[in-house]
């Protein structure tokens, strides 16, 4: 059995914000490590993000290909989105899952909780499986602009290993998918 040393919880001294942004806000706190000492921790405020797998008949699954200024590039990613305020994870992926892919889901299995960048956000992304889909029609908000992909589960993983997946949530999204259909 492994015994980890028992540490204690760094303690705020005072929270401060660099800049508060419609997404996400940046800040600089002070706080006090277990010496004693203080430290800065700088990180990016975020309030969560809910994403899913649309899962088809025949074990084909649903991806959509949007250009992500971050990364210069266009990317394959399942679709997510930021919650709002009080909003909980399953309503979030509900809106964004009709929004981006246009699709209701008749049910949502829970496949990771994580968070993406533990040592410089608060992010925590939800990530489900959304099952016996219904078409309703996309509706995909003024700046986005995403293109539909339908493709067989084996070719999505192979994907990854070929590094034209590399989107977090998605490649965790496919891979635990996977495991769930293998019965692990």
């Amino acid at each position: 059995m492994i015994t980890l040393k028992v540490l204690k919880k760094e303690k705020l001294v005072r929270k401060n914000r660099i800049y508060k942004g419609k997404a996400v806000d940046f800040l600089a706190d002070i706080i006090r490590l277990q010496n004693g000492k203080t430290a800065v921790r700088e990180y990016m405020g975020h309030p969560g993000a809910a994403a899913a797998l649309p899962v088809l008949s025949g074990n084909r699954i649903v991806l959509i290909r949007q250009y992500r200024y971050p990364a210069g590039k266009f990317t394959l990613e399942i679709p997510a989105g930021k919650m709002s305020p009080c909003e909980k994870p399953l309503a979030c992926i509900k809106r964004e899952l009709r929004e981006e892919a246009g699709f209701a889901a008749g049910k949502f299995i829970l496949l990771s909780k994580y968070q993406p960048s533990a040592a410089f956000s608060t992010e925590t992304i939800y990530v489900y499986a959304a099952l016996n889909l219904k078409n309703v029609g996309a509706a995909p908000d003024d700046d986005e602009f995403i293109e539909k992909k339908e493709f067989d589960m084996d070719e999505a993983i192979e994907m990854i290993r070929k590094n034209k997946i590399g989107d977090s949530k998605t490649v965790i999204a496919l891979l635990l998918w996977k495991d769930f259909l293998n019965g692990k």
